[in-house]
């Protein structure tokens, strides 16, 4: 079908997401919002495996110099990041990392969810000084973003 062009799909994935999270949510961080959207929209189904959280094409991914990880929890709907055609596409592929590491990397193994998620979602986090946690948490993540 002409209409389903390379990349269409994952658009439909990106905005259901969007829609199940805002029916069921009242707030959400825009990079958790965005990151979510992109780690279910890049969805992909073979014969007989689903790959969630796959990574978006790589023109998407981002490339260094990363975004802060403060920063990047702090966007808003009036940032830059969110709007600015040269920062736009970093902010959704560091977004979609962030998701990523958080779901698979190793912070599950050393720390449990109730510890990490109210940092990275809570709007007072980002106004405060980076802690050696978040500065370890960042490291950890820009390595598995870098390409190896």
């Amino acid at each position: 079908m002409e209409a389903w062009r390379q990349g269409a799909i994952e658009i439909v994935y990106h905005e259901y997401t969007h829609s199940i999270m805002h029916l069921n949510l009242h707030w959400l961080p825009v990079w958790l919002d965005e990151g979510l959207a992109n780690f279910y929209g890049y969805t992909r189904f073979q014969k007989d495996k689903i790959y969630i959280g796959a990574p978006p094409p790589p023109h998407e991914l981002p490339h260094g110099p990363y975004i802060p990880i403060e920063t990047l929890i702090g966007v808003d709907q009036n940032s830059p990041y969110y709007h600015s055609e040269d920062k736009v596409h970093q902010f959704y592929g560091e977004s979609w990392g962030l998701v990523h590491f958080l779901m698979f990397g190793p912070v599950w193994r050393e720390a449990s969810a109730s510890t990490i998620l109210p940092a990275c979602c809570n709007k007072a986090w980002s106004k405060r000084k980076p802690s050696s946690r978040s500065s370890a948490i960042s490291r950890k993540w820009i390595a598995r973003l870098s390409p190896t």
